[in-house]
C-alpha cells in the first residue's frame, strides 16, 4: 500500500492507496486532533466485495490508532443504506441521521 501525506483544510490528511484497486483519505481536524475522520473510501467496481473495502479501513484504523486518537467520525451517504452495515461490522456505530447521510462513529482504546 502506498501512503501519501498533505495538509488539507482540515488538518493533516493521509492517503492509503491500494494497488490501483482503492484507496481512503483520512483526516485529522486541527481544532480536536485527537478526532481522525474516514473520508473517501473508493475501491473501484472491478473489485468491489473482495475485502479491499475492509483492508483499506483496518488499515486507516491502525494508523489512526498509531496516532493516538480517541475516535473515529465518517458519514455514508443515505442513498448507500448498505454501507452502514459495512461500517458496523468494523465497529461502528450510527450515531445521528438525517436526510442526506448518516454519522458512525468508532471510539478507540
Amino acid at each position: 500500500m502506498t501512503e501519501l501525506d498533505r495538509e488539507s483544510y482540515w488538518g493533516n490528511t493521509k492517503t492509503i492507496i491500494k494497488d490501483q484497486v482503492g484507496m481512503v483519505s483520512i483526516s485529522f481536524y486541527n481544532e480536536s486532533p485527537d478526532i481522525a475522520y474516514i473520508h473517501d473510501l473508493v475501491v473501484i467496481p472491478p473489485q468491489r466485495r473482495k475485502g479491499y473495502g475492509r483492508k483499506l479501513v483496518d488499515k486507516a484504523i491502525e494508523y489512526i490508532e498509531s496516532k493516538k486518537a480517541s475516535c473515529i467520525n465518517l458519514r455514508a451517504d443515505i442513498r448507500f443504506a448498505w454501507l452502514v452495515d459495512f461500517y458496523r461490522g468494523l465497529g461502528f456505530e450510527v450515531m445521528e441521521e438525517d436526510e442526506h447521510s448518516y454519522l458512525l462513529k468508532k471510539w478507540l482504546e
